[in-house]
């Protein structure tokens, strides 16, 4: 534990001393160009030669060093917004809390922002959410110091194939770590949503959270309550990604985070290991769900995450509920979840349709017996959520998914080649006579 508390006071003193480089040369890492995104290879290099200082940066760098390949490439850069988009015809400058250039390849977004630095006192404007809304430049020490965690504080750079540390990350990635940047007593009230991303990297990356860091995190977990709404329910559908969902969901709850986020989730799950076990096996199916159901939908991950309350709930109406049961259940259990997230309607009465739905078709076995439900919009949100419930429950039989999947796909075939509904062949009309007296010629 000492060498944690050194790292950690390197952490909190560098921006008071100013943090000193660590260089890991080209012979010392594993990171190649070839696995770097050509168009991000094009910004930094244009970027170079146009004088400026330009560095991949943050998760990329972190990924290509655990042997991952990086969703997304960010470049950051000496070069200031103006100058970014003088370079780039298609550049875009987007921002309001600090702007950032998103240098755009057909669908594609090379998000490219200038180092900052922390601003003064007196130049700091509060944002929406708690956070800080500035735009005061510095250099690449400075712009690692204003990084939520160490192990997405790194730079690589193009010129010299040089991995640059200011900030530990490199031995926090080593030691499987995830830490945060300065005083986390400080940094996760200036954006809670930090806290949040901390158990999802724990989770996805299979990491330990670093004890002050956690610590932290459990004293704090109420000031998540001040991040704006819509992004924290952005920052909750990340909570699935990268098929990790259960073991982050093993940390919100004990963490203190689940309590705050989802109460009613945390409530339920905290009366009964047997609830938690369930929840953690769905989940756990969820993320172990076949390669052709990679992206999954909003309506999946909800129902996946209240399944178990729906059907607990379900079970004290009786042996038999009704159709109105059943959707009356759906309503009260994710009602909570939409007015405190304000998530869309359409959502909202997607699960109530849906939820229903599962104990219809979990226990059939043959597609084509499914009728009226394989006709549905949510369709096949509802087959990706019966084969979770399936494959959490082993003594509950179905047909693969794949079957379901191509039967699906042979029903909306169909549809698609049917007339739509009132439509028909154009036919010859008689002409009207008209009313009324002729006119004279």
């Amino acid at each position: 534990m000492d060498g944690d508390s050194d790292q950690q006071s390197i952490a909190c003193e560098g921006a008071a001393r100013g943090p000193v480089a660590v260089v890991r040369h080209r012979s010392e890492h594993c990171i190649s160009r070839t696995n770097i995104d050509p168009d991000a290879l094009t910004v930094l290099y244009r970027l170079k030669q146009a004088g400026f200082d330009a560095y991949l940066v943050g998760g990329a760098v972190r990924d290509l060093l655990l042997g991952l390949h990086p969703k997304d490439f960010d470049v950051g850069t000496s070069a200031h917004p103006r100058d970014i988009r003088n370079l780039f015809r298609n550049c875009f400058l987007v921002g309001r809390r600090f702007r950032l250039a998103h240098v755009r390849f057909g669908d594609k977004v090379i998000e490219t922002s200038t180092f900052r630095c922390e601003p003064d006192a007196g130049s700091i404007q509060m944002a929406e959410g708690g956070r800080h809304r500035d735009n005061t430049f510095g250099t690449p020490a400075e712009d690692a110091l204003r990084r939520d965690f160490t192990i997405n504080g790194l730079f690589y750079d193009i010129r010299s194939f040089d991995v640059i540390d200011y900030v530990g990350g490199l031995t926090d990635l080593e030691k499987r770590l995830v830490r945060c940047i300065g005083d986390p007593d400080v940094r996760f009230p200036e954006d809670p949503v930090r806290m949040m991303r901390a158990v999802r990297f724990a989770s996805r990356f299979k990491f330990q959270i670093e004890p002050a860091t956690y610590i932290a995190i459990e004293r704090h977990a109420g000031e998540i309550r001040k991040a704006a709404t819509a992004r924290l329910l952005e920052e909750v559908y990340r909570l699935f990604a990268a098929r990790s969902s259960e073991g982050t969901f093993r940390h919100l709850l004990q963490s203190g985070l689940m309590s705050v986020l989802m109460p009613e989730l945390a409530d339920f799950l905290e009366d009964s290991p047997e609830r938690q076990d369930a929840c953690w096996r769905l989940l756990g199916a969820l993320d172990s769900r076949p390669p052709e159901v990679d992206l999954v939908s909003p309506e999946v991950l909800l129902g996946v995450l209240y399944h178990g309350v729906y059907t607990q709930r379900l079970r004290e109406c009786g042996s038999e509920p009704s159709i109105h049961d059943c959707t009356e259940t759906a309503a009260g259990v994710l009602e909570p979840f939409f007015e405190r997230y304000q998530a869309p309607k359409r959502l909202f009465y997607s699960l109530l349709h849906l939820l229903p739905a599962i104990h219809h078709l979990v226990n059939e076995t043959d597609p084509e017996h499914a009728g009226r439900w394989m006709n549905q919009e949510w369709a096949r949100a509802a087959v990706v959520l019966m084969d979770c419930v399936a494959r959490a429950d082993h003594e509950r039989p179905t047909a693969p998914l794949s079957k379901w999947l191509m039967a699906l796909e042979s029903r909306r075939g169909a549809h698609d080649h049917l007339p739509v509904h009132g439509a028909h062949p154009r036919r010859h009309e008689p002409e009207q006579r008209r009313s009324g007296p002729r006119p004279r010629a």
